[in-house]
């Protein structure tokens, strides 16, 4: 809110954007966004964990993080109406109400429900009500680090999300009309967000309904990685710029690809914050969304960097398509535990 407050400043009376050094106050705010984002991240299985009964939490969790995909695609089409000088400080004023309506709801809604939903709700809900020790902090990280399931999880989610991120701005939708590069740019940026958005909110409700997901989360994982790894593959052989193979191939193409890697990464993001926190039970839910955020900062910064000593596009895409297939292997070979779900199933018994 305080981020977004400072940006907005410029483009009220309180401020003139002719002060000199008035730039400085909208970096800062940027930059707070910017602090804020990974803790923002880390929120969606806790609040699931929190609010929602056991069988509905993935469906939550994918709800919550394709809300945000979808506001990344009204950020990538904004460019395209946003031309003028005015029209930014009106959008920024339009954040800044948004931020505001969010920030006073905050007060009217109860930090928890009045009866825990879950068998193993309390100790989320506990660690919301009552004052954290940083004590009790680092304990909890020194746990989730020792997890020989949880850290791979959120290394490779991570990872895999950063580079994804940093992938897209190499690629673009091809197409015969006579749009400039930038326009094909934003078309794929836009594919992709809404693409995200959709494999995760579409993933929710089949492991959360369908007996046949019921425990086979890593299943679906290693699934969601072959595909992506085989596809990425196809569109630095076949579409890529810098493609040895001279292939004629529809503009569609292009788009579908990106579409469809992009459901697969939409769709494994809340799976795998859903099975942090079931490997790393009781620990407090937010621990595995944290670490998750954290590597896919990380992630996005190396792939930048690696994209400053790769500038080959076919290159940089089959080195992602290989790093994509190594996490599959990991994956595969990876041991997973149930054990919230284990507890809830067992609470839901004893009430029954």
């Amino acid at each position: 809110f305080v981020g977004a407050t400072l940006r907005a400043l410029p483009s009220t009376p309180l401020l003139s954007p002719t002060i000199p050094g008035v730039l400085y106050i909208v970096h800062v705010g940027q930059v707070l966004n910017g602090v804020v984002g990974p803790f923002m991240l880390s929120t969606p299985a806790l609040m699931s964990a929190t609010w929602f009964p056991h069988d509905e939490r993935s469906t939550a969790t994918s709800c919550i993080l394709g809300g945000g995909f979808l506001g990344a695609a009204i950020a990538y089409i904004l460019p395209m109406v946003v031309n003028e000088a005015s029209d930014v400080g009106n959008t920024l004023l339009a954040q800044f109400a948004l931020c505001l309506f969010g920030f006073l709801a905050m007060f009217c809604v109860p930090i928890a429900p009045p009866t825990p939903p879950s068998g193993t709700a309390h100790i989320d809900i506990a660690g919301l009500t009552c004052r954290m020790h940083c004590q009790k902090v680092v304990a909890d990280f020194r746990n989730i680090l020792k997890d020989s399931a949880a850290v791979p999880l959120a290394l490779v989610c991570g990872l895999w999300l950063g580079f994804y991120n940093s992938w897209l701005s190499l690629v673009s939708v091809p197409s015969s009309l006579e749009a400039s590069q930038s326009w094909e740019q934003y078309v794929c940026w836009i594919i992709s967000a809404l693409s995200l958005a959709t494999g995760a909110i579409a993933i929710g409700p089949i492991v959360d309904r369908s007996s046949l997901f019921s425990r086979k989360w890593k299943s679906v994982l290693v699934l969601l990685t072959a595909i992506s790894a085989v596809l990425i593959a196809a569109e630095a052989l076949l579409l890529s710029k810098d493609s040895l193979v001279t292939v004629s191939v529809p503009d569609y193409v292009g788009a579908l690809v990106v579409a469809v890697a992009g459901i697969c990464v939409g769709a494994r993001i809340p799976i795998v914050y859903e099975l942090i926190a079931e490997t790393t039970h009781p620990l407090p839910t937010v621990m595995g969304g944290i670490f998750v955020a954290f590597w896919s900062s990380v992630g996005f910064v190396i792939s930048v960097v690696a994209q400053v000593y790769v500038q080959n596009e076919m290159l940089f895409s089959l080195i992602f398509a290989a790093l994509i297939a190594m996490t599959g292997g990991i994956l595969g070979v990876m041991r997973v535990r149930y054990l919230r779900k284990n507890v809830d199933e067992a609470c839901s018994l004893l009430v029954v």
